[in-house]
């Protein structure tokens, strides 16, 4: 019986840090190679979407990051853009923007690195 009562802790545990993890930080959208992501995270009521072009050390590229959207408090449409620069990790945060968490948002990131395009986008909430 203490088997049982054990086993069954240790599931309860780690189902709840699963999802402790995937409230707190989750890839949503990625390309096929990963050169494309848009990563979320929530906290205390809110989302914050990134975009992430990844490469190679000091490769330049421009982007465009757009997200669309809303919640019942009201609606959004950002767009930045600009260039960007591979750092020594292999990445490059491309665009970031903070909304209520309740709301339901498209984003879309766009860039083009060393001639290539690359495109992503993700839907974050039920729908639009």
């Amino acid at each position: 019986m203490k088997t049982n009562i054990k086993a069954a802790g240790l599931a309860a545990l780690i189902a709840a840090f699963g999802v402790t993890y995937y409230a707190t930080d989750a890839t949503q959208a990625h390309e096929t190679g990963n050169a494309c992501i848009i990563t979320s995270q929530t906290a205390r009521g809110s989302i914050a979407l990134t975009g992430i072009a990844n490469g190679t050390h000091g490769q330049q590229g421009e982007y465009r990051f757009t997200v669309k959207g809303g919640s019942a408090a009201g609606s959004t449409s950002t767009s930045q853009g600009g260039a960007f620069e591979i750092g020594n990790n292999g990445k490059a945060e491309t665009g970031r923007v903070v909304l209520g968490k309740d709301g339901v948002y498209d984003a879309r990131l766009k860039f083009e690195l060393d001639g290539e395009t690359h495109e992503c986008s993700v839907l974050i909430g039920d729908r639009i």
